[in-house]
């Protein structure tokens, strides 16, 4: 006999991949705009056409532009994380480990540097964004509390996973509005000393 509620059920996961799918390339297109054009300067319009979707499609998704914007944090910061995460599990030795950091925070930042100020400064100046952008927060400290568990795990060390995953991401945000330093000691450099320090090693 034919069961109809598996049918029901695979159309339901693939619109809700597809929904998903949707979803990262209109935060993707607001990651080139915002890069482009500020925050101030990106419209709904200009969003819809780079990601290659029409307005009904962002409005199925998004109600405004700051629900949107709320996204895009947590996508460029989980995305980040999650290539982290995955460092933790594939490579064994420390040293080459924190190398591979270093070269992630530091092609992070070259690359959406520009984008946590410009979002952090919209929450500063827009009431309606920033409740958008504090509850995008609270999904990043979740994701950074798992990272430093993991990292903690790996090294052996006692840590209070929630303290120091706040502080990890206080260090990043001010480490975005950092200009070079003239001894060249790079962003990446200076957020794994402070994740050394935090860890004991």
């Amino acid at each position: 006999m034919y069961d109809d509620s598996k049918s029901y059920d695979f159309v339901r996961l693939r619109r809700a991949e597809s929904r998903a799918l949707t979803r990262k390339r209109l935060c993707m297109a607001a990651i080139e705009e915002i890069a482009a054009r500020g925050v101030a300067g990106i419209s709904i319009e200009r969003i819809s056409e780079r990601a290659g979707l029409t307005r009904g499609a962002f409005y199925y998704n998004y109600e405004s532009k700051y629900s949107l914007l709320s996204d895009v944090l947590v996508v460029a910061s989980d995305t980040e994380i999650n290539l982290w995460m995955k460092l933790i599990e594939e490579v064994e030795d420390l040293n080459e480990l924190f190398a591979l950091f270093k070269e992630r925070v530091d092609k992070y930042f070259d690359e959406r540097g520009l984008l946590l100020i410009e979002l952090e400064m919209e929450a500063r100046r827009s009431d309606e964004f920033s409740t958008y952008f504090r509850d995008s927060e609270q999904k990043v400290q979740v994701a950074c509390e798992r990272l430093v568990a993991a990292l903690a795990r790996k090294v052996g060390a006692m840590v209070d996973v929630g303290l120091s995953a706040t502080m990890v991401s206080s260090m990043a945000s001010g480490l975005a509005l950092c200009a070079p330093r003239s001894d060249g000691l790079t962003r990446g450099a200076i957020l794994i000393k402070f994740l050394g320090l935090l860890l004991k090693l």
